[in-house]
């Protein structure tokens, strides 16, 4: 009976506890799934085309409240091999069409060792999933953006930017 007694005489105290656990849970839920106010983008060299492209999203995010950081690097594979590292820090690369990780084992097995190569193209397949479940997420948070009514919108962009 004491725990009858108990709830009888503190049920205002209870439900205003259960209802602010619910409400700080729902915070939480909802703080984890928005879109990122950082984004970390792998280019190309300074003054390269790629790093002008990347100077140009930053323009149009910066608009979205988005931080971009330019990272340069030395290409279209180098943007790859660190997307593909999670230590890199890179969460956007802009790559040339046509360059996948089995594009990568397959341009180091022309131009260097095979057996290497090899080896990298199963390490990258493993890696490629990875990335492929990254993007899915990124994607994820981005639809759900959208739905909330910051979308980037990319025509405007496009247009604005010619």
């Amino acid at each position: 009976m004491p725990a009858r007694y108990f709830l009888q005489h503190n049920w205002p105290a209870i439900t205003i506890s259960v209802t602010a656990v619910a409400i700080g849970c729902a915070a939480i839920v909802m703080l984890r799934n928005m879109p990122p106010h950082r984004i970390v983008m792998a280019t190309g060299p300074e003054g390269d085309a790629y790093y002008e492209v990347g100077e140009r999203y930053r323009a149009a995010l910066a608009r979205e409240n988005v931080e971009v950081q330019l990272v340069p690097t030395a290409g279209s594979v180098e943007n790859l091999t660190k997307l593909l590292d999670p230590r890199s820090g890179a969460s956007v690369g802009l790559i040339e069409g046509g360059l996948t990780p089995a594009g990568y084992a397959q341009q180091l097995a022309r131009n260097h060792d095979p057996d290497l190569a090899s080896q990298l193209a199963a390490d990258i397949a493993g890696e490629a999933a990875g990335l492929d479940r990254r993007i899915g997420g990124f994607l994820a948070k981005k639809r759900n953006a959208e739905d909330a009514g910051t979308r980037v919108n990319a025509a405007t962009f496009s247009k604005s930017e010619r």
